[in-house]
């Protein structure tokens, strides 16, 4: 999972161009960036670690390729990083995987092709070698859920069998991006690549083809949204935070009306967030009256959902346990919620609802998630009112240096406050790379309580005041406690004020603001890149 860019540029400065599309997508992954030049006799490759090119010289040239890249297959260095090359003529990006790589390698070499990397992209490269660059023979011999970009003899191939691809066009040529943020500024028309083609690109514009029979394919360009590319945080706020900000407008538009009916079954997936969204689901059309069952994507096949609507939840709609999810339960209704409407997700369901939160540059998810859950409310048929949110300046000072000094914290609440826990916990670990576990309130005593330390620190959710004796049996052990309340009829040892007013769904949103804008914070005090996490993309597309 990465972001994969290319260009055909009349002035010469493709390589320059790639850079910057590369620039706009890094929060889809952040390993090492690679750029390979076509200058007109031979494919010229820079690749850097991270993904700042400002110490590299880009060469000239009129086409290129380059690619930001997350280590999956083979460790993260130079070797690895994309673009892929065969001989001096032909480079590839590609993203996602290719499942026949073990026998494409073993075939290969018998050719007298030499593997350098462990990276399956070398796999796509010398195919494309092999087939003088032609992209229908290259997609039939490579097989697994993938796109990619090739670059032969300077001439830019694609294929789309898996994660999205856009085209731009402009006056000084074409443009090619796993999004199309990474050319807005700068093309003026657009579309997407449809699924399961292949295309070619050049300066007057591209041609795509089905892969099934090599047949041509209409499609049409709109005008690009330059708001796509404006980034959303100045000064010294992060994007994280700016787009947490950014929620609470969100959460306060007309709701979309999707319809659960108490006669269907549901099953509800996702993963990370995404997944918490689903168990928010569960819960609240549990309560009316909807048989439903929420399972976290990665484990599909523990899970038989029989003729259940399935209900799919991903913020970009390219997530690959998402979609293998989806594609094993093809024969039932697919309903999907996602952020990304010419997505992959969106390509195979039956029913799509946009959260409609806009591009969210920040790693973590804060306004996509805020977004899906006020969408899972409303298919609930549950009323919401915002209430007031959480004043982030209320976070105590203390317990933000407790968090960046504690080795494990503890995020506990009860029934549907125990969802907001979960996604505490998840930002904790996300932003400030710390042990961090969610479980419920009473039963911390039956197994938790055993693990804490002197430095551990426990966020209690409690808006009901219930939460006495849990907070003084971790007192009493030496443990913090944070109690995020306006209600709190004991001693702790710090308090997070909160409108704890209205319906528990309600307070799930407040509570989730706070635990984001908590976790934000401290990863701030600790110096972490809030916005790119280590070890993290936005994207998750294998």
């Amino acid at each position: 999972m990465c972001s994969i860019a290319a260009c055909a540029n009349r002035d010469q400065r493709a390589a320059q161009e790639v850079a910057e599309s590369l620039s706009c997508m890094t929060y889809r992954g952040y390993d090492s960036a690679g750029i390979s030049v076509w200058d007109g006799e031979c494919s010229r490759t820079e690749k850097v670690m991270g993904t700042n090119f400002d110490d590299v010289r880009l060469p000239t040239g009129g086409g290129a390729i380059g690619q930001t890249r997350w280590a999956t297959r083979g460790k993260n260095d130079l070797t690895n990083a994309n673009p892929q090359v065969s001989g001096d003529d032909t480079a590839a990006v590609m993203n996602g995987t290719v499942s026949n790589y073990e026998e494409l390698r073993i075939r290969l070499e018998a050719y007298g092709y030499r593997f350098v990397s462990d990276n399956d992209t070398e796999a796509i490269v010398h195919v494309a070698h092999m087939v003088r660059g032609d992209m229908k023979r290259l997609a039939e011999i490579v097989q697994g859920r993938y796109s990619c970009i090739v670059m032969y003899h300077g001439r830019i191939g694609c294929i789309r069998r898996g994660p999205s691809l856009a085209v731009g066009k402009s006056v000084n040529g074409m443009y090619v991006a796993s999004d199309i943020m990474a050319f807005a500024t700068r093309a003026d028309m657009a579309c997407h690549m449809k699924e399961d083609t292949f295309m070619y690109v050049d300066l007057e514009g591209c041609r795509m083809y089905r892969i099934t029979d090599g047949g041509r394919i209409d499609f049409s360009y709109e005008r690009v949204a330059r708001e796509l590319a404006e980034p959303q945080a100045s000064g010294a706020i992060t994007n994280t935070e700016a787009e947490l900000q950014a929620a609470a407008g969100l959460l306060d538009r007309a709701p979309q009306h999707i319809e659960a009916s108490s006669k269907t079954a549901w099953a509800v997936t996702g993963s990370g967030s995404s997944y918490h969204t689903a168990l928010l689901a569960e819960h609240l059309m549990r309560q009316s009256g909807v048989q439903v069952m929420a399972f976290p994507a990665c484990e599909y096949q523990s899970y038989d959902i029989g003729d259940s609507t399935l209900l799919a939840i991903s913020q970009s709609g390219e997530t690959g346990d998402v979609l293998r999810a989806v594609e094993a339960y093809r024969g039932n209704d697919i309903v999907a919620i996602t952020n990304g409407m010419q997505s992959s997700l969106a390509t195979l369901a039956d029913t799509v609802v946009d959260i409609e939160c806009g591009p969210e540059y920040g790693v973590a998810a804060t306004k996509s998630f805020m977004a899906q859950a006020r969408i899972v409310m409303e298919i609930a048929g549950v009323p919401y009112e915002r209430g007031t949110l959480p004043d982030a300046a209320s976070i105590p000072d203390g317990i933000i240096e407790r968090l960046c000094k504690a080795s494990d914290i503890y995020v506990l609440g009860s029934g549907i406050h125990h969802i907001a826990a979960l996604e505490g916990a998840l930002k904790l670990k996300e932003l400030l790379y710390v042990h961090a576990e969610a479980a419920y309130a009473g039963e911390f005593k039956h197994g938790p309580l055993a693990a804490l330390t002197a430095g551990t620190v426990a966020v209690v959710l409690d808006p009901d005041g219930q939460q006495r004796d849990t907070v003084n049996e971790i007192r009493a052990r030496g443990g913090h406690t944070l109690v995020i309340s306006d209600n709190t009829p004991y001693d702790c040892d710090y308090t997070l004020k909160m409108d704890t007013s209205g319906q528990p769904h309600e307070v799930f949103i407040r509570e989730v603001w706070a635990l984001q804008m908590l976790a934000i914070r401290a990863a701030t005090a600790a110096n972490h890149d809030v916005d790119r996490p280590r070890h993290l993309a936005k994207c998750v597309t294998v």
